[in-house]
This record gives structure tokens, sequence and C-alpha cells, in this order.
């Protein structure tokens, strides 16, 4: 179903140990990040960060899948690194740009976030456009490039096909009627909190991030097989912004 990025890594570890080992791994991930987040927040947002932390930790819609060994707390981890990381320096440098790159390569599902601090990037930094999306471009086709030849080619039709189901209102649905009211006001309030701080430039990409985010995981819901992970993407998003902003 993904990439096998996030698998290549728990073959390493004993045949006996690889489901315990997966799972402590990817709690360590969600958890530690947004511990992380709430810890190195800046200091007259301690409070609110730690808040949002703990309300998107103690999510057991969250915390189920980001307990499972599955790749989505991994991803999400990289995310908030490369998010904070951009926030916290206006900018979205080679060392952010690496990770968002890698983040859908470890979670396919993974793109919103990605893909709107990276336009947030382009938005701050006019005079570095140019650089940012060659050197956004190369690092993506050298990645493709390198994960056809080690799949033989067959990466792309594998995950394409395992992750590309159709879309029904009725899912969407039912996804948006019984989540959407438990995380939009997370969601709500840092959106207002970023866009009331928009003078600054990593407010701008916090806020460019987490529209991303949030409108992919709203159009994604709809999709076959979607299920309340897809909420992860946003929420630490809401946590970074509010961490920082």
């Amino acid at each position: 179903t993904y990439p096998p990025v996030w698998t290549w890594v728990v073959a390493w570890l004993p045949e006996g140990a690889a489901l315990g080992g997966a799972r402590v791994a990817s709690s360590l991930a969600w958890f530690g990040s947004l511990a992380a987040l709430a810890w190195t927040a800046r200091r007259e947002l301690r409070r609110e960060a730690l808040g949002a932390a703990a309300f998107v930790g103690g999510s057991w819609v969250l915390a189920n899948f980001a307990m499972l060994g599955r790749p989505d707390a991994i991803g999400c981890a990289l995310a908030a690194l490369a998010l904070e990381r951009a926030v916290r320096k206006g900018r979205v440098d080679l060392a952010s740009l690496a990770l968002l790159v890698l983040v859908p390569w470890v979670k396919p599902t993974l793109i919103g976030l990605p893909a709107g601090a990276f336009v947030g990037g382009l938005l701050v930094e006019p005079a570095r456009r140019g650089r940012l999306i060659g050197a956004g471009v190369g690092m993506v086709l050298a990645s493709v490039v390198l994960a056809e030849v080690a799949s033989s080619g067959a990466i792309f039709a594998h995950v394409v096909a395992s992750n590309a189901q159709p879309l029904a209102l009725d899912v969407w649905l039912d996804q948006i009627a019984g989540r959407a009211p438990f995380f939009a006001p997370l969601l709500a309030w840092a959106a207002l909190v970023a866009a009331r701080g928009r003078a600054s430039p990593g407010a701008r990409i916090g806020l460019a991030a987490l529209a991303g985010a949030t409108g992919w995981t709203l159009f994604a819901l709809a999709k076959t097989g979607s299920s309340s992970n897809y909420w992860m993407e946003p929420c630490v998003a809401a946590v970074v912004v509010l961490s920082r902003v």
C-alpha cells in the first residue's frame, strides 16, 4: 500500500522484534513530536502549545493509528520537524525542503502539509522562488528515479493501485459528521492565530501549511478506505502554528 521506506527501516529489526519495535517507534514519533513542539515552544506560547499538544495527543482516534507501527506517525513527525523549522526561521531552507519531499515517500497521502509549506515558502521569499523551485524539482526527480530503479519500475503502479480508490459522497459525509466537529475548533483557532500574525513570514508559511493539510484532508476523506488517521496531518500543523506564532 505504501512506498517501502518505513518497511525497509523495520526490516532491519530481528523478525521477532519487528512488530513490537515498529509500534514503539511509531508511538515515540507521534507523542515525542507533540511533546517536543510543546517543550520548545516560544516562552509566551508555552501554555497554548501544551494545550494543543495535549488535545491532539489525547485523541484516541488519532493515537489508535499512531501506535500500530504504521508509517503515519513517522511521516507526521518528519512533517512537524520540517514545518517547525520553516516557521521558526521564516523560510523554507534546504533542510526543511528535503524533509518535506521525504514525507510522502513515508506515507503517500501526507501531501497537503508539504505542498502548503512549499507554497508558503515561495510566497514569503519572492527573490528565492527560482532557486526554491529548482531545488524542490531536483529533489523530487532524484527520489522518483531512485524509487523507480530500486523497485524495478513497480512502485508507482503498486502505490496508485492500492491508494487511488474511488470517491464516494456517503463515505465523505460519514467521515465529516463523525470527526470534523471534534477537530474543527483546534484547526480554526490555529488558522485565526496564523492569520492575525501574517505579518511574520513564519506565520504565513504556517498558515499555508495548515490550509494545505486541512484542504487535502477534507478532500481525501471522500476516498474509499479513508479513516481518522487523515486528521493527523492538519492537527500536527495546528500544533506547530500554536507553538510558534
